[in-house]
């Protein structure tokens, strides 16, 4: 390890072999001039802002892949096999898969080569060259650059430490501004304008500020590396930078419609060493994204969400997951990326309470309910909507009690719900939508929704349902409505595809409305409540059905 002193802080440097290129905090220059030059370079290799090392002169260049040999021990590639192929490996005299705990302890790994054997045939075994073992050249796929994450400041000095920026834009005189921090030790928040405060140890509450004018400034915490927790969730912020928490201790991370004027980025590769419990990015700017599941393995989060971000680099394997035990799974509404998700790697998952997975690209999906560990007691979600082809299977007896269950609009696969399961659901469910579905077994009767009392949506439109079908849904949701207890924007919708119910749209000819009611007339009572049999008049506020 080469030690060396700058006019900020002392810094400490780790050679590393193999590939050439490296990146630290986003400066590109070559491992040579690290090796070889070091001693030379104490005026013109410095920190950065950001933490990392700036050397002069040094070139930038695309990152990319290499291709090389990497001569292994035999017994070494006999013992793992097709890991070599399946996992990314830091090579160094012990062999150190990234998916493992710990992968990149600065005082663990001297990096060689970042990548993975792209097969793993060992006919080409030769002996060593001390002729004590033999060894094998496997074929070798890595990054053309090597990402050195730990930069420590000497415990000796008290010099520059990185801090945390985010600039914030007001538009009106008098606006106030807030968010949420917790660090692990006091810390001196500067707004921006002048107005400095001391956020305190494990501070609970969010943060208040009021700018006399309009403007844009930069809020600045003084040290970032002990900052556990931010929810910020207005556009009133922007330029979020995750490098700048690489060495933070994060548990808590909440990003939600950050605002435009400076632009956000945002790396998995920055947050390997997070242990976070949330982990939520929903509707975020334009800017910089690059998210790997592979770098979040040693990870055990209860809530990761991810919606509606921007262009960017995006890989999603539930295989990396497998080990988490994930009580609110949420990703919807994504550019293309390289999604990968299965309920099978989600078994593990002992008490689900929200399951979303909506409006993606096309992917490798497959998902079965029969796969998830929904909470048996407490509010349920599920939303499983819009998707691309794959591989889909439902069932309601795999559901306790939902509060909100949409399962529509998904390509061929097998849906299956049983009025011995939906007569249960009464209690919790509100919002309930199982239209356009292609292999739907629909083994329904009016008992099923008769005891929906809270239910404020119910959408099975095109379904191809006939008109007993459709005439028993509405009739069990009228049942429901004799004790309902909620309105507000109600909806039930049994057209699309489905036939028309019986009779013609007027009021009951007779009351009160029963099951020989036509299914007509039963939609002009949910409307109306001609017959005063509707608790409390609550009425619905549409009724859709073929004409």
């Amino acid at each position: 390890m080469t030690k060396m002193t700058t006019t900020q802080a002392t810094v400490y440097a780790r050679p590393a072999y193999g590939v050439k290129p490296f990146e630290w905090a986003g400066k590109r220059t070559a491992i040579d001039r690290i090796v070889q030059e070091v001693g030379g370079l104490t005026a013109a290799m410095r920190q950065t802002a950001h933490g990392g090392l700036e050397v002069s002169g040094a070139t930038d260049s695309a990152p990319g892949l290499v291709s090389t040999t990497v001569t292994f021990k035999e017994s070494t590639v006999k013992s793992l096999g097709d890991r070599l192929m399946d996992c990314t490996w830091d090579l160094d005299r012990r062999m150190y898969c990234r998916n493992s705990p710990r992968w990149d302890s600065w005082e663990q790994i001297v990096r060689v080569a970042d990548g993975r054997a792209t097969g793993t045939d060992r006919g080409g075994s030769t002996m060593s060259e001390d002729a004590e073992e033999s060894v094998t050249s496997l074929p070798w796929s890595g990054r053309s650059m090597c990402t050195i994450r730990r930069v420590a400041l000497s415990t000796e000095t008290t010099g520059h430490l990185i801090k945390f920026t985010l600039t914030v834009t007001t538009t009106e005189p008098d606006e106030e501004v807030y968010f949420w921090l917790q660090p692990i030790a006091d810390v001196t928040l500067d707004w921006g304008d002048g107005t400095q405060e001391v956020v305190p140890n494990g501070n609970e509450d969010y943060l208040y500020h009021t700018y006399a004018a309009a403007g844009t400034r930069t809020l600045t915490v003084s040290n970032a590396t002990v900052i556990t927790a931010i929810d910020i969730d207005d556009y009133w912020f922007s330029g979020f930078n995750s490098a700048q928490l690489r060495d933070a201790p994060m548990t808590h991370l909440f990003l939600y419609m950050l605002g435009t004027a400076a632009p956000c980025r945002v790396d998995s590769a920055d947050v390997v060493g997070w242990s976070p419990n949330v982990f939520v990015l929903y509707d975020m700017p334009a800017g910089s994204y690059r998210l790997d599941t592979a770098d979040m393995v040693a990870w055990t989060p209860v809530r990761w969400n991810i919606s509606n971000l921007p262009t960017g680099d995006y890989r999603l394997d539930s295989a990396d997951m497998a080990s988490w035990d994930l009580q609110d799974f949420g990703v919807d509404t994504m550019p293309t990326g390289d999604y990968r998700p299965d309920s099978a790697d989600m078994a593990g998952w002992s008490a689900i309470t929200m399951f979303v997975l909506y409006d993606m690209p096309a992917g490798d999906y497959r998902f079965d309910s029969a796969d998830v560990n929904f909470v048996s007691t407490g509010w349920v979600t599920l939303h499983l909507f819009s998707m691309p082809t794959g591989d889909y299977r439902f069932d309601s007896a795999d559901i306790p009690a939902p509060s909100s269950l949409y399962v529509h609009d998904l390509p061929a696969g097998e849906y299956a719900f049983h009025t011995a399961d939906l007569s249960t659901w009464g209690s919790r469910i509100s919002d309930f939508n199982a239209s356009n579905l292609d292999g739907i077994t629909w083994d329904i009767t009016d008992d099923a929704f008769a005891s929906w009392v809270k239910c404020q949506e119910c959408d099975v439109s095109s379904n191809n349902f006939d008109v007993a079908q459709v005439n028993t849904v509405l009739w069990g949701l009228y049942r429901a409505s004799t004790a309902r207890e909620t309105m507000y924007n109600d909806e039930i919708n049994v057209g699309g595809t489905n036939a028309a119910p019986s009779g013609t749209f007027q009021a009951a000819a007779s009351c009160p409305v029963t099951v020989a009611t036509p299914g007509k007339e039963i939609a002009h009572e949910l409307l109306n409540d001609g017959c005063h049999g509707i608790a409390m008049g609550r009425v619905w506020s549409s009724v859709i059905f073929t004409p």
